[in-house]
């Protein structure tokens, strides 16, 4: 089971920068100060790390690492 936390590493991955005082997984990406094109990339690190592709019309619901840590989670149950 993955946790919100262990997706960290991914946001690094994909040369985004969280000020540590900020990191929080429950603020949206906009409050992490992560642009529509930084989200798009971590979503490119999350594909490769977990197998999991993030539809179009899911990134606006998929909004913070919470929420990202259950779409995986959903995912490798089924």
């Amino acid at each position: 089971m993955i946790k919100a936390n262990d997706l960290w590493s991914l946001m690094a991955q994909a040369d985004i920068d969280v000020e540590a005082s900020e990191a929080n997984t429950e603020k949206t990406f906009s409050e992490l100060g992560l642009d529509s094109l930084d989200v798009f990339n971590f979503f490119v690190e999350v594909d490769t790390e977990y197998g999991v592709v993030v539809a179009d019309d899911e990134f606006e619901a998929l909004n913070t690492l919470e929420k990202v840590a259950q779409r995986i989670n959903q995912s490798s149950a089924a």
